[in-house]
């Protein structure tokens, strides 16, 4: 019971990150490259194909792994067979790395982003990430002009004018 409680808890928050590092790439579509560098810090390489220019982020990390155990051990006391069972947890020290690719047209616009790797590894990314895209909705929303209610519309009138019999609207 306590394993799974840690096991959903450990897919929620990895869930939370996917989302946030995924929202974030989506929301720097059609920015400069510039809100790219302010939301991850400089790239590590740099790339120009064309007139396209690709942009990456390595990202690497470590931490630790609780593996949960159980050994089972038989033995006699005396001449009775005994047989223990422990439950422990193995501490397993892990490595993360993650890429992360933004790709700019030749006016540094950006056009299209991926990223792959360990989610240990995107996690001090995907809260920056997530803030931005959080914050270019709230202007997206301001911007947008308001829409009229039905009570404001108008129904529009049409001049008609008659040729031949024939009745044409304008």
């Amino acid at each position: 019971m306590r394993y799974g409680f840690f096991l959903l808890i450990s897919a929620f928050l990895v869930g939370c990150v996917t989302t946030h590092v995924n929202e974030g790439l989506k929301a720097l579509k059609g920015e400069p490259v510039s809100a790219a560098f302010q939301v991850l810090g400089y790239p590590t390489s740099r790339m120009s194909m064309g007139s396209d220019t690709l942009y990456s982020w390595s990202m690497n990390g470590s931490g630790v792994d609780f593996i949960p155990q159980r050994a089972v051990s038989t033995g006699l006391v005396g001449f009775t067979p005994v047989t223990i069972t422990t439950n422990y947890t193995e501490i397993i020290p892990t490595s993360y790395s993650a890429n992360i690719k933004i790709l700019t047209n030749e006016a540094g616009i950006v056009k299209g982003s991926s990223w792959g790797g360990q989610i240990g590894a995107v996690q001090g990314c995907s809260g920056p990430l997530y803030k931005f895209a959080v914050e270019k909705r709230k202007r997206s929303a301001a911007a947008a002009p308001a829409k009229p209610s039905v009570a404001t519309l108008e129904p529009k009138t049409q001049a008609t004018t008659e040729r031949n019999g024939t009745l044409y609207l304008r």
